[in-house]
């Protein structure tokens, strides 16, 4: 087995048993695991490309935040190249841009060569080397996680555990007694169970003074959609007030001009009270888990409590 096989080998075991895990965190510890004589931040880089060209099972399940340190053009920014196709994508928008949605942006317009290997690599080593950091901040990290193809035989999709009998009677008692944190990444690793098309943002994503946005994500349409989960003891208006104001500060600090912003609350158990109140809130919608994810209607028999 060569180096990066181990280092691969490594990687996957370690996402399998722990979940999805910061980049550098990952890179450290399959560098540890495999065993090889690598520094930590070159096992990182090599699981940045796998992760970015989505080989050897892994992918990127969440991505930083990008914005300008200022606004006034550098002298010494070249005018063309990855930098000055960022400074030119970010200086557009009033608030950050995501590492994806940046990438996709600048490889569909770009007027300057590059590598085809790994392009993300390279947008990357621009906005974070010395030049780059003096361009540009960034907020939230890298995630990489197992692919669902991998996991696909070794667990029941979602979507199809709510079909199956012995679990469903279960279902109710199981979904209620995931911690929130495991609840999270049990749904950050299956986003399209939720809605079809969604793409992860950000994890944990910091908004001062605010707090954390549980999940961050972009849908299909290209509008911002918050995903907060309640614990079974958070009371209605605290969710209510919470999600309202992750709501307010990405619209002020992120999206672009006519980008839409909703949030959906997942909850742990069928709860009319706050079924009702979201009812009252334009762009928030309420899931429920029952080992799976399914529209809340309190006027259905479903909210039987």
């Amino acid at each position: 087995m060569n180096a990066l096989e181990k280092l691969v080998t490594a990687a996957v075991q370690i996402l399998e048993q722990q979940g999805p895990l910061e980049l550098i965190e990952l890179g450290k510890a399959a560098v540890t695991t495999a065993p090889l004589d690598w520094e930590a931040e070159a096992g990182a880089r090599t699981l940045f490309r796998l992760a970015a060209n989505k080989e050897h099972d892994l992918a990127f399940i969440e991505y930083p935040v990008f914005r300008l340190r200022t606004r006034a053009r550098p002298d010494w920014l070249a005018r063309t190249g990855w930098r000055a196709a960022a400074y030119k994508l970010l200086s557009e928008r009033d608030g950050g841009v995501a590492f994806d949605e940046m990438l996709r942006a600048i490889t569909q317009t770009a007027n300057f060569r590059f590598n085809q290997g790994c392009p993300a690599l390279q947008l990357y080593s621009n906005l974070t080397d010395g030049d780059g950091q003096r361009l540009f901040s960034r907020s939230g990290s890298f995630t990489i996680g197992v692919v669902a193809a991998r996991r696909s035989s070794e667990r029941v999709p979602i979507a199809q555990v709510r079909r199956e009998p012995k679990l469903a009677a279960n279902s109710r008692a199981a979904s209620e007694g995931l911690h929130e944190a495991n609840l999270e990444g049990f749904i950050a690793c299956d986003l399209d169970q939720i809605e079809p098309g969604l793409t992860l943002i950000g994890r944990q994503h910091s908004v001062p003074p605010v707090g954390r946005i549980d999940l961050l994500c972009r849908d299909r349409k290209g509008s911002l959609v918050i995903i907060e989960i309640k614990t079974p003891d958070a009371s209605t208006d605290s969710v209510i007030d919470q999600i309202e104001a992750y709501v307010g500060w990405v619209m002020e600090h992120m999206a672009a001009p006519g980008q839409r912003v909703r949030g959906i609350i997942i909850c742990g158990r069928p709860n009319p009270r706050l079924a009702y109140a979201v009812r009252a809130v334009p762009n928030l919608s309420i899931k429920f888990v029952n080992l799976g994810l399914e529209d809340y209607d309190p006027r259905s028999s479903a909210a039987r409590s």
